[in-house]
């Protein structure tokens, strides 16, 4: 469900979500079952259905409550946040989003900052508001210079990968050429 979250197909998302918490239920997969509440919360709060999110919201918190440390959990505060922000409750949105955010995943804080920063805005806390924009533009650089990094080395691996395929195509070149005897008596031979 997740995949299709981050693509925003909600429709198929739910779908996906409501077997893997089937799924996760029977098996007692604690992490899966808090992941997929995070995930299904997310799409729900796309598709405007707030109750419904802030069900899915609840559990993972509930499921995670004795791991405070746990990235589904922080994110889960974050969505909280994010259907007060939603209905208008800045405040309660700022006290979730601050509980969330020391521990949330860089992918949720990325698309929650904003809302942060706005909901610090719409109460009167411009210094707030502005150093939670400031936050969200360090944590992109300091993607950004992780993508670099990751492009960078894929870069180098594709090269190392194009010169290991030229070195097994010279040598079987030049197998071929001893086995055709060409070049006897040419090179030492």
């Amino acid at each position: 469900g997740e995949v299709y979250e981050r693509k925003e197909d909600n429709q198929l998302a739910l779908k996906h979500v409501r077997e893997a918490l089937e799924i996760a239920e029977l098996h007692e997969l604690v992490h899966n079952l808090a992941e997929t509440h995070l995930t299904g919360g997310w799409v729900l709060v796309r598709e405007n259905s707030l109750d419904s999110a802030r069900y899915h919201f609840e559990e993972g918190i509930r499921i995670n409550r004795d791991r405070p440390d746990e990235p589904s959990l922080a994110n889960c505060y974050l969505g909280v946040s994010m259907i007060e922000f939603l209905e208008g409750n800045y405040q309660d949105a700022i006290d979730w989003g601050e509980r969330g955010l020391p521990n949330s995943t860089s992918y949720y804080r990325r698309t929650y900052l904003p809302y942060l920063a706005e909901a610090y805005s719409r109460i009167g806390r411009a210094d707030s508001s502005y150093a939670k924009m400031n936050f969200l533009w360090e944590d992109e650089k300091d993607i950004h210079q992780r993508e670099e990094s990751y492009q960078m080395v894929s870069a180098l691996l594709q090269n190392q990968y194009e010169l290991d395929r030229e070195k097994e195509r010279r040598s079987a070149d030049l197998a071929l050429f001893r086995q055709r005897g060409w070049g006897v008596g040419i090179i030492g031979g």
